[in-house]
């Protein structure tokens, strides 16, 4: 039988790789890899029911009408159904973990809306790691747009660039099993815990209704599957 086995390619950080990809910072990368354009119905539908939320404003047309909003909106994270808000480039070989976003939301996203990405790099920084020995923070923005060519959203996010061969040597999360061996009672409990959560909906939270040091009810997702 033949071995239909795939070898991920490994590359190396290098100073000239380095320094090559100096002359690429603040380039606009294209973006390759877009799944949602358009806020409708059913993405604003699949994608809250992924995400295992069940507010009604985003799922009752009804009840949105009633708001603010006038019409559906989506929940600001849709926009990571766009894309997810980074560009894979330079380094060949060298591992990425998208380790972090900071948004900034400027207008709401609504059924109807036609959204346009933009993504730039904007650097990269060296840094030391248990992990990897050497890994590279790399840096990009984002920018989302609408029809009207109104920016609706941005975010700076970081990636974590590491030799796979380097992390593997390491194997310092070699003792965790995936998919992690849920037991039955640990799945009720989980259960119980997302049932008890009270959607707030429409009520206002006023001053007078909380007090300070008081803590935020816990809202349970999960559990997650990986592919």
């Amino acid at each position: 039988m033949a071995n239909d086995s795939v070898e991920i390619s490994e590359g190396k950080i290098t100073n000239q790789a380095l320094i090559d990809w100096v002359s690429r910072i603040g380039a606009e990368l294209r973006i390759r890899n877009i799944f949602n354009t358009e806020v409708t119905k059913d993405s604003i539908r699949h994608f809250v029911d992924g995400i295992g939320d069940s507010n009604p404003l985003w799922r009752d047309e009804g009840y949105a009408a009633k708001t603010s909003y006038k019409k559906l909106p989506a929940p600001v994270s849709w926009l990571y159904s766009i894309f997810p808000t980074w560009v894979l480039q330079g380094l060949p070989g060298v591992h990425a973990f998208h380790s972090g976003n900071l948004w900034n939301f400027y207008k709401p996203i609504r059924i109807g809306d036609r959204i346009k990405p933009k993504c730039v790099f904007t650097g990269f920084e060296v840094k030391p790691s248990k992990f990897a020995e050497v890994t590279v923070f790399e840096y990009q923005n984002s920018k989302f747009f609408n029809q009207n060519g109104e920016l609706v959203a941005d975010t700076n996010l970081w990636l974590i660039r590491a030799e796979r061969s380097k992390a593997r040597e390491k194997r310092r999360y070699s003792k965790y099993v995936l998919p992690h061996p849920w037991t039955k009672e640990e799945l009720e409990e989980i259960e119980e815990q997302i049932l008890k959560e009270k959607p707030r909906g429409s009520e206002h939270r006023y001053w007078e209704d909380v007090e300070v040091g008081e803590e935020l009810p816990i809202i349970t997702k999960g559990p997650f599957g990986l592919t």
